[in-house]
């Protein structure tokens, strides 16, 4: 006769283990989340919103504003929820989807930065003129990269 057991859950280390030091945690990781959130979602409504800015550069910066709110919304509340409600654990498929999401987020976010840097610079480097027949051009490869950044 085998006896088995089987474990549903990932236990967590806490950052503290007095309940102040915990609220703070909650407080502090609250507020830099709301920041975060309030920051990406001015850059997405004026970019949206202003028609002048609809070019290639403003919208990389719309796409990395987004997988910026992704990522932070991944981890970090759950990790304030561990912190206000003084819990520990994650389930398998929550610490695998947080485990997806964040790697697939942050290495979009990692193609589509150079694209966005290449695309600032792009004006500083060529003649004005040569910027201006190479937007159309410019605006099909950053799309690409933008479709290659997601998959």
């Amino acid at each position: 006769m085998s006896i088995a057991s089987s474990i549903t859950q990932f236990l967590l280390l806490a950052f503290a283990d007095t309940r102040e030091l915990q609220l703070l945690h909650f407080c502090l990781f609250l507020g830099i989340y709301l920041a975060a959130l309030l920051s990406n979602g001015l850059i997405i409504i004026a970019i949206a919103c202003d028609h002048h800015l609809h070019t290639p550069m403003y919208f990389l910066l719309l796409n990395l504003s987004l997988l910026d709110l992704g990522c932070i919304s991944t981890t970090l509340p759950k990790s304030t929820a561990n912190s206000l409600w003084d819990t520990r654990d994650i389930s398998y498929a929550g610490c695998a989807a947080q485990l997806f999401l964040f790697v697939f987020l942050m290495s979009s976010e990692s193609v589509l930065s150079p694209g966005a840097t290449a695309e600032m610079l792009q004006p500083k480097c060529a003649q004005p003129r040569q910027a201006r027949e190479q937007t159309d051009r410019r605006s099909w490869s950053l799309t690409a990269l933008w479709q290659f950044g997601m998959k």
